[in-house]
Order: C-alpha cells, then structure tokens, then sequence
C-alpha cells in the first residue's frame, strides 16, 4: 500500500501536534455516518458471506480444527509458514492512510496503540510508517490469516448469565467507539478492510477466526510432537512455563523478549533494531520448527522472519497468558482452557 506524500505529510503534521489527544466533534460525527453506512460491519453473517465468496474460509469458530490441521501438514513436510491474526492494534497502525477525514482519531488511534504496547515504537512518523509498510509486507507474505469479525460472542448480562449473540449496530459501536477509540475505531475499520481490499492484498491466503489461537492451543501436544522443535516468543520472564509444564516435551524453548531487548516492564525501540535483535534472538531455524510469537503487532512482523528462516511462526496473541491459566481479555470468559488435547 503506498502512501500518497501529501497524505504522509497531513498525518505526520497532526500527530505531532498536541490535538492528536483527543478527536474533535467534527470527527467524531464523519466516524458516525462511517458506521451508518456500513451497518453490516457488526453482523457475523454478512462478513462471512463476503469471506465466503473468496473461496478461501476456513473456519468461522474459536474451535475451527482446519487451521490446526493445515499448521500439522506444515509442520510435517517441513515447509514455511507464517500464520498471523489481524485485529484492532493491526488496524491502527495499517489502516488510517484509507481515512483521511479523520487526521486526528488517526493519531489518537495510533498514540494509544503505542503506548498500550510492552515494546514500543517511538512516537515517530518515520517509525510509524516503517512499522505500517513491514505489516504489510507480513500480510502480503501470510498463509493464514485470522480476522475479527467472524465470530461475535453473547454479552455477560448483569447476573452473569450469556445473553443472546451479540452483534453492534452503528449506534452501538459509535457508543464503543467513544468509551475506547482505539479498539472501536480499530475493530470496525479491520473488518472492512478484511472483506474490501485484503482478499486483493494477498490472494492465496487462508482465512478464519481472529481466535484460532484457542483451537492451536488445544492441540498443541499434537503440534509439539510434529515439530523438530517448538518455541515460544513473549515479553516478559517465565511466561509460558505453566504451559511448557502442561506439554512436559523435551524439544520447548522459551525466548524473553525482555531480556533479548534489554528491557524491563515496557522497552522503547526502533523497528528495524527491534526486528534484528529477534532474528539474532531466534538464529538459524530448522525447518519444521514451530514459532509461537505473543507479541501484540510484533507478532506479524516477526512470524514474517520465522517463515523466510525456515519455520512455521504462529501469532498465538493472548493463547499464552490464556492457557497458563490467566483470562486477561473480556472474550476469555467464552472459553474453556481446561483442556490441552492430545
């Protein structure tokens, strides 16, 4: 996707400049006729259909096992694959040359995107734009693509109970939107960009539910036991040992990003240093190997360089924390992590 300069300098001029804190009302009501005329972007059935239409949908549900069942055949025969999850954080940083209406909820957008990050890019408009262009390079070379917006969930009423599925209407985002401008603002623009211009993007990708990661996370004895060898990738030390002591493999390395970036909490670093220091972190890749990267939109950039090593690198988000045992998002509730199957 390139951008038009005179788009790079409008966007570059209102993200330095302190009104990129919060959308001004004018925005914020071209955001709402946004969503009044894409009433469909909330409804599972309608992206679906779209999807659908590719030929290339393979699983709609958190519990797909055709995701699963492509990463074994890979895995086996030893070829290189790169399996990615595009969400809100992907959106912000990849979308907001497609809406030049809304300059400032861009850069409130992509501020917050940041700073929600362990690693963090510096709030930078070269960097921005470097991390948009490797993004989708990794979508461009992606063999499997996990989307939101195929799978909505029923809401947890006041007694705790699952309502009925539940799928926004405009209003209904735009009220999302307002309490949280990244993740509604993000969430919505994902989905139309996955049923518009993705499909063109990259036309041999797979898709399916943004939430494989439940479905790998099932079968990960069966995956471990059909790689050479199994990694996993996270910010942070002894994250995955509860769940390396659930698979009790002998071929399971843990990498901390923390530790190869020389952070602690939270590490600040350009794209470019961060990704060598990854591809030094990993070093030579026997193919076969299986990379599971939870690393926000790092994630994508890196199971890029896991596949043109050799491997088969997997964006396995949240599954980590989730199945150590800790439901650290609000769609967790929906899951049961009991469970890893043989």
């Amino acid at each position: 996707m390139i951008i038009d300069l005179k788009q790079s300098s409008a966007f570059e001029e209102v993200f330095a400049s302190d009104n990129s804190r919060a959308p001004p009302e004018s925005e914020k009501q071209i955001f709402r006729r946004y969503l009044t005329d894409r009433p469909w972007l909330g409804r599972q059935d309608a992206v679906r259909q779209q999807l659908a239409s590719t030929g290339r949908l393979i699983g709609v549900t958190h519990d797909a096992l055709t995701p699963v069942g492509i990463l074994l055949d890979g895995l086996r025969h030893q070829q290189p694959m790169s399996v990615i999850r595009l969400g809100d954080g992907e959106s912000n940083l990849l979308t907001w040359p497609y809406h030049q209406q809304t300059l400032i909820l861009n850069a409130v957008c992509v501020r917050e995107i940041i700073r929600i990050q362990e690693i963090k890019i510096p709030l930078d408009i070269q960097e921005i734009e470097l991390m948009r262009e490797l993004l989708f390079k990794s979508i461009c070379a992606a063999d499997v693509i996990g989307l939101i917006g195929l799978q909505r969930f029923p809401k947890i009423n006041q007694m705790g109970e699952n309502d009925a599925i539940f799928e926004p209407t405009p209003d209904e985002f735009y009220a999302i939107a307002q309490a949280d401008w990244r993740g509604g603002c993000g969430h919505v623009r994902m989905v139309e960009f996955a049923c518009a211009d993705l499909p063109k993007v990259n036309s041999s990708a797979l898709f399916c539910s943004a939430h494989l990661y439940i479905a790998i996370g099932r079968s990960l004895k069966r995956l471990s036991a059909a790689a050479k060898r199994t990694i996993f990738v996270a910010y942070g030390n002894g994250k995955a040992d509860a769940i390396m002591r659930r698979l009790s493999a002998s071929n399971i390395q843990y990498i901390d990003l923390a530790h190869v970036l020389n952070g602690h909490h939270e590490v600040t670093i350009g794209v470019f240093a961060c990704l060598s220091a990854f591809a030094n972190s990993i070093g030579d890749i026997e193919p076969g190997t299986l990379v599971l990267i939870s690393a926000g939109p790092w994630a994508e950039l890196f199971c890029d360089i896991v596949k043109s090593k050799g491997g088969v690198g997997v964006d396995f988000g949240s599954g980590l924390d989730f199945f150590s045992g800790a439901n650290v998002r609000p769609v967790h509730t929906h899951f049961d992590a009991a469970l890893i199957e043989g």
